[in-house]
Order: C-alpha cells, then sequence, then structure tokens
C-alpha cells in the first residue's frame, strides 16, 4: 500500500512556469534591491540576487521566484517595499506571477499552483550547508547576507509552515526561526509536522528570549 501511494503521489504532475518569466526580470531594478546595495557590499549583494533569481517588476516591486530541487519554477511572489526602510508597504496588494499571467492568457485557467519552500533550490548549489527556515522571503536574503554560511529558506507567511512544504527537506536537520509572539504557533505546528513525516524541525526561541520590549 505505501508503494502504491509513493507511486501516486509521484504521478501527479507539478505545474510550472517557463523559465523565460523568470529570466525577464532579472535584469529589472526594485525598491528592495535598492535597500540591498545601499546597506550591503555590492558583491555579497550580487551574489544572492544570483543565488536567489531576485527579479524586479514595473513599479520597482520584487519578485521572490519559488523554485523546487527540480529547478521547477512554480510562482514567483511580487512585492513592493520602501527602499529607505525595507518595510513593505501596507496598501500594495501581494500580487503572483502565475495569476498575472493567467490574466494575460498566457497560462491557462486550469493551471494548478504548488508552492514549496522560497530558496529550495539552494539545495542543489549548497547542499552541505544547514537549513535555516524564517517566514519572510525578504528575512531569508538579509540573513544570508549576515550568515552565508547556512541555507535560508522561508516559508512565505506565519501560516504556511506546512508538511506539503516540509517534505521535500523532511530528512534535514532544520531550524526554524519564527518572526516575534510566533514562536508558541510554530512550535506546536513543528512538533505536528515532525511527528507526521518524520522531519527534524527545531524551533528557535532566540527572538524570543533577545527581544526587547520596543523590538
Amino acid at each position: 500500500k505505501k508503494n502504491s501511494v509513493d507511486k501516486s503521489k509521484e504521478l501527479i504532475p507539478i505545474n510550472h512556469i517557463d523559465k523565460h518569466f523568470l529570466l525577464k526580470t532579472l535584469s529589472k531594478p526594485s525598491n528592495f534591491l535598492k535597500f540591498l546595495f545601499d546597506n550591503f557590499p555590492s558583491e555579497e549583494v550580487e551574489q544572492v540576487m544570483v543565488d536567489y533569481f531576485v527579479g524586479g517588476a514595473k513599479d520597482k516591486k520584487v519578485v521572490f521566484w519559488q523554485i523546487d530541487q527540480q529547478l521547477r519554477i512554480r510562482t514567483g511572489k511580487i512585492m513592493q517595499y520602501d527602499p529607505q526602510t525595507c518595510k513593505r508597504i501596507k496598501n500594495e496588494n501581494v500580487s503572483w506571477v502565475h495569476s498575472e499571467l493567467k490574466k494575460q492568457g498566457i497560462l491557462s485557467q486550469d493551471w494548478q499552483l504548488s508552492q514549496c519552500l522560497f530558496g529550495l533550490h539552494l539545495l542543489i548549489k549548497y547542499p552541505q550547508k544547514p537549513i535555516m527556515l524564517v517566514e519572510s522571503e525578504k528575512t531569508a536574503i538579509i540573513m544570508t547576507l549576515f550568515h552565508p554560511c547556512f541555507n535560508w529558506l522561508a516559508t512565505g507567511g506565519l501560516n504556511n509552515l506546512s508538511e506539503s512544504k516540509i517534505y521535500p527537506i523532511g530528512k534535514h536537520k532544520i531550524t526554524a526561526f519564527p518572526d516575534l509572539k510566533c514562536f508558541e504557533k510554530w512550535k506546536s505546528k513543528a512538533e505536528e509536522i515532525n511527528q507526521q513525516i518524520g522531519s527534524k524541525i527545531e524551533v528557535s526561541d532566540m527572538l524570543e528570549s533577545k527581544a526587547t520590549e520596543q523590538d
């Protein structure tokens, strides 16, 4: 029975996006990249851009591409940041590359999104680096600039820590860093996922223990 379940999983096709659309975004500027270049050494920022395929879109928005371990491009998350503070512009809605391509009739309406962790493809390039898991794509990239000896991956949001996203890295030791005040939620979810698929997620309380009231 287990073998038949495994085979049926393999038979489910994963829809993905042609690399042509990713390549078109790589030369475009974004406010997010401006912040990085203004605050970090250029060579290090350029390396991060290459590693994560950081793209740009209309109105200097950034594109965070989701690429899996087979180098399939699942989608791209399009976001706007303040170039001075790197805070997300709240009144700018998050949009998605697959949604935009559907609107343009380039992708069929029955194209199904299957998300993966942001940065998942780095496990091909840097298989020896330990995995650190955070919530936002922005955090993963900035932490790479501070601590490049780790593979920094992101769930894409507080509620996106899930069995399906962890499954591809389930055999690795994973250290997760939830945002402030989210420790208990992620700890509970991580324990549940560890039980379900035998993964090894350890949730760090470092931010909770070190943050000041102002933080």
